[in-house]
C-alpha cells in the first residue's frame, strides 16, 4: 500500500528527518556494519541511531529497505563526489604542469623541461597511448644520438640542439620555424640599394 502524499507544510522537516537518517546510515556503515546490523541498530530504542518512521502508523522504524535505499543513494553520492574532487585534482595539476611549461621550459629556453613537462600532461590525460612515443622512445628507435657506450641518449643526456631535432623529427606538425629555432632572429637588415 503506497504512502499518502506528506502535507507541503510538513515535507521541509520531512526532508530533515531523511538527511539526518542518511548520516546514521552513513556514520554505522563508515564502522564496516552490514544493512541488516544498521536497520537491527536504528530500530533498537536504546541506541543513539533510533529513528521512528514519521510515517508510520505505530510509530515504527524504518524498514530494511529503507536502509537498503540509503545505502544506494549514499553510495551514488560518494560515486559522484569521488569523481568530482579527481577531475577537480586532474585540473589543478594539469594547470600546474602548464605553467611549469612556461616558467621553467619556455621562459628558460630548456627543452629538457619542455620535454618532461609535455611527457608528464600527456601521461595526465591519457594521450600517450600506445602508439605515442616520447622523445627517449622516439630516439632509441632512430638510433639518433647515442652515449660514448653506444646506448641511446635519454632526454636527461642530450643537449639543446638534440633535443630540438628530435622534437622537429617526432612532432612536424608542431614543431615549427620559432619552435624549432627559437633563438631571436635579428630584424632584416636593408643592403646598399635599400632594399631587403
Amino acid at each position: 500500500m503506497a504512502q499518502p502524499p506528506i502535507p507541503v507544510k510538513q515535507r521541509g522537516a520531512y526532508a530533515h528527518v531523511i538527511t539526518v537518517r542518511r548520516e546514521f546510515v552513513a556514520t554505522l556503515r563508515c564502522r564496516l556494519m552490514t544493512e541488516r546490523e544498521i536497520h537491527a541498530e536504528m530500530s533498537n530504542p536504546s541506541s543513539q541511531y533510533y529513528v521512528i518512521n514519521p510515517r508510520s502508523k505505530d510509530n515504527k522504524p524504518y524498514s530494511l529497505a529503507t536502509i537498503h535505499n540509503d545505502l544506494v543513494y549514499l553510495r551514488e553520492q560518494a560515486i559522484e563526489r569521488a569523481q568530482e574532487e579527481f577531475e577537480a585534482y586532474q585540473a589543478m595539476q594539469l594547470a600546474e604542469i602548464r605553467e611549469a611549461r612556461k616558467a621553467y621550459g619556455w621562459a628558460k629556453n630548456d627543452w629538457k623541461a619542455i620535454a618532461k613537462f609535455l611527457e608528464l600532461e600527456m601521461r595526465l590525460l591519457g594521450t600517450m597511448d600506445a602508439g605515442s612515443l616520447t622523445f627517449n622512445q622516439f630516439n632509441q628507435q632512430n638510433n639518433l644520438f647515442m652515449t660514448e657506450e653506444g646506448e641511446p641518449k635519454t632526454v636527461r643526456d642530450m643537449t639543446d640542439e638534440e633535443l630540438r631535432l628530435i622534437a622537429s623529427q617526432a612532432l612536424p606538425d608542431v614543431v615549427e620555424g620559432e619552435l624549432v629555432n627559437p633563438t631571436p632572429k635579428s630584424p632584416p637588415h636593408s643592403d646598399e640599394e635599400g632594399t631587403l
